[in-house]
């Protein structure tokens, strides 16, 4: 699979990956001709002596030893998307890489960083639905050169409560069928569109970072952030910062140089969806400070 900057090569039992891989997965470009691949990714079942009890169940591996916990033949598809993640987040060096979802609008990007429960996915999905273009739900990939984000188009995993409202806003036919009872309650998929495939080799830049959280009940609140801090949460987000030493610095010091920082507290997606939008309407870009940068 063709997934924006990388070549996936997957190696999986063809019950329930196929059926997965033609609904979430459509538009991106799939060759069954092996050739050369940035990762291989297998699922398979697990290797010890209790695999024999074991048979019915499969395990992430992402051609590395990986703590992995069995899953059910049935959740195939969770064990796939486990092992794509693993492997990009572990093994590329050539990219920046930080936990963030990001889509894109006229050009200009939004960072949304946070950790699992904070919205990320949900807030994601909500701007999806306002004619946004998604890169990256799982990791916002920057170039080392020039801070640049680039597409990594894969399907958006929503959770527990984000699921319902996902069916609320697009219907069933957008998601894949819901997973009850994974290590992380109830997941269910938001398929990849076509325009998230064919705009991803187009690099943009970061105009907003926005640190979510998702609060029931709670009123739209946005708190500016200072770019240092917001550069130290990115950091602390990135699965490769500490290997790609002074070469990461000034990528990531490029990334969020035009960006507006700010915390969103936010009990209605849509309507923090709406803000970040007439937010960077009304904001012009201003470059970080180079002394104090």
């Amino acid at each position: 699979m063709n997934l924006g900057p990388f070549v996936m090569a997957l190696k999986a039992p063809p019950e329930p990956v196929v059926d997965f891989l033609f609904h979430q997965y459509a538009p991106v470009p799939v060759s069954l001709v092996p050739g050369l691949s940035d990762f291989h990714v297998a699922i398979r079942r697990p290797r010890s002596m209790r695999g024999f009890w074991l048979r019915d169940q499969l395990v992430a591996d992402p051609g590395f030893a990986l703590p992995s916990l069995p899953l059910p033949v049935s959740m195939a598809p969770l064990v796939m998307e486990m092992a794509m993640n693993a492997a990009v987040a572990l093994k590329c060096w050539r990219l920046g890489i930080l936990h963030a979802g990001v889509v894109e609008k006229n050009g200009r990007a939004v960072v949304i960083s946070a950790p699992s429960g904070g919205g990320k996915s949900t807030l994601t999905l909500a701007l999806m639905t306002q004619g946004w273009r998604l890169l990256s739900d799982e990791f916002a990939l920057f170039r080392l050169p020039d801070g640049l984000l680039l597409g990594y188009p894969r399907p958006v995993s929503l959770k527990n409560e984000s699921v319902a409202l996902a069916h609320a806003w697009l219907g069933e036919s957008a998601l894949s069928n819901t997973y009850h009872d994974t290590p992380k309650g109830s997941i269910a998929y938001r398929r990849v569109r076509p325009e998230d495939v064919t705009g991803a080799g187009q690099a943009v830049t970061a105009a907003a970072i926005v640190f979510p959280q998702y609060e029931q009940g709670s009123d739209l609140a946005a708190v500016p952030v200072p770019r240092s801090d917001a550069f130290l949460r990115l950091v602390a987000s990135s699965t490769n910062y500490h290997l790609l030493g002074r070469t990461g610095f000034e990528a990531l010091k490029r990334l969020t140089g035009f960006a507006r920082a700010y915390e969103l507290s936010f009990s209605d997606a849509l309507a923090a969806a709406r803000h970040i939008e007439e937010d960077l309407t009304a904001t012009v870009p201003v470059a970080m400070d180079e002394t104090h940068g």
